[in-house]
């Protein structure tokens, strides 16, 4: 299923043998750097928000993986320790406890919200999708592994995940209508 796929690893990475796929262990090092931080919404008990910006990141453990033959790096922020596992009823921004793994998608050097994935769910690098099995409880070692699941999340300059949608005029459209047209899309909802 996944033989076009073409991963190398920089720093001398381990393939890790698992089912039908590989994990591919990601050697993290020592860096020093930040991130924005989400927002923070907590409710008292009468009912009445408060809306509080978090600090910034302190991204710790630093990694590469190169998909496609292009090199992305990989960021780990300070922990007491780290989760592959959301224990919120909610896998939204405000709520995942899992560890956001930040992936420099445009290599500017700078992260931003976009380019931060929780552990829990499937992992954009670069057009393609992976999974996060194991992060050493130190932050020295990532391991992740490609995913079944298909091509998610937008990020600026890759390419947009698959979608279809219906005119008034009841045309259907999908991402191939626009192939090598720039296309602003503009998607809200009320909730």
């Amino acid at each position: 299923m996944f033989k076009d796929l073409s991963y190398t690893l920089v720093a001398l990475p381990t393939l890790l043998p698992i089912g039908q796929t590989d994990a591919m262990r990601i050697p993290m090092k020592a860096c020093n750097l930040s991130r924005p931080a989400r927002i923070d919404i907590k409710i008292d008990k009468k009912g009445n928000p408060s809306i509080n910006q978090k600090p910034d990141f302190q991204l710790v453990w630093k990694g590469s993986i190169i998909v496609d033959r292009e090199s992305f790096d990989i960021y780990l922020p300070r922990a007491g320790s780290y989760s592959l596992k959301n224990t919120a009823n909610d896998d939204g921004d405000l709520y995942n406890t899992s560890t956001l793994i930040s992936i420099d998608s445009n290599h500017d050097g700078r992260l931003t919200d976009d380019e931060g994935w929780f552990a829990n769910l499937p992992i954009r690098i670069g057009d393609k999708m992976f999974e996060a099995t194991q992060i050493a409880p130190n932050g020295k070692t990532v391991e992740l592994k490609p995913s079944a699941k298909p091509l998610s999340g937008i990020v600026v300059g890759r390419n947009v995940p698959p979608f279809a949608y219906k005119t008034r005029d009841g045309q259907t459209v999908t991402q191939d209508t626009y192939k090598g047209k720039a296309v602003l899309l503009d998607v809200w909802s009320v909730t």
